[in-house]
């Protein structure tokens, strides 16, 4: 299993510069998961700097050296999925491995995109025990944009994301609209 997911050398520099930091006394208790999979590569950047700035702890998923988990492999609801479909399931298990309380997937709307990419976390939230008992909350809002910009100018796309965040917020901290808005535009 380990061999057949090793990690290229620029998914490492990738991770190290957007590793995981802990969060602020609000909802720094929440420790939230990027997978960097699928569309999670190139907007790794965007949610993790989001999520910092909103407070939350961030686990970024797969560190050098992290074996992925075997039992992670097993929920794949296909063979015939890709691989970068699969690589989700072995992240998200380790990142629960390491005390994720929630991982955000957003999905898209398809448009002209891969549809295993844009909504792949639907089969992840019917395919994987540790989601769909709630031992890991899967935050997946669905967006019609994918690029920073246009999600921070999309009202549709900023209300999803809003609800999205807020019921991973703990009580007492939810994320208000101004201050998605400042974490959207610094991010």
């Amino acid at each position: 299993v380990a061999a057949a997911l090793q990690q290229p050398a620029l998914e490492r520099r990738l991770l190290e510069r957007c590793g995981d930091v802990a969060g602020d006394a609000r909802r720094g208790g929440v420790r939230v998961g990027l997978l960097a999979a699928l569309n999670g590569y190139e907007s790794l950047p965007f949610w993790h700097a989001l999520l910092r700035d909103l407070g939350f702890s961030v686990l970024v998923a797969l560190r050098d050296g992290e074996e992925p988990s075997a039992e992670g492999l097993e929920t794949i609801p296909s063979e015939s999925v890709c691989r970068p479909a699969k690589i989700v399931h072995a992240r998200l298990h380790a990142l629960a491995r390491r005390g994720a309380d929630a991982v955000l997937m957003p999905r898209y709307a398809r448009g002209s995109r891969c549809p295993v990419s844009s909504g792949y976390a639907d089969a992840v939230r019917d395919s994987v025990p540790l989601v769909a008992d709630g031992t890991v909350a899967l935050a997946a809002p669905l967006l019609a944009a994918v690029s920073p910009e246009k999600i921070a100018a999309g009202e549709a796309d900023r209300a999803a994301l809003r609800a999205a965040l807020d019921a991973l917020a703990p009580a007492g901290a939810p994320v208000g609209a101004g201050e998605l808005d400042r974490a959207l535009v610094a991010g």
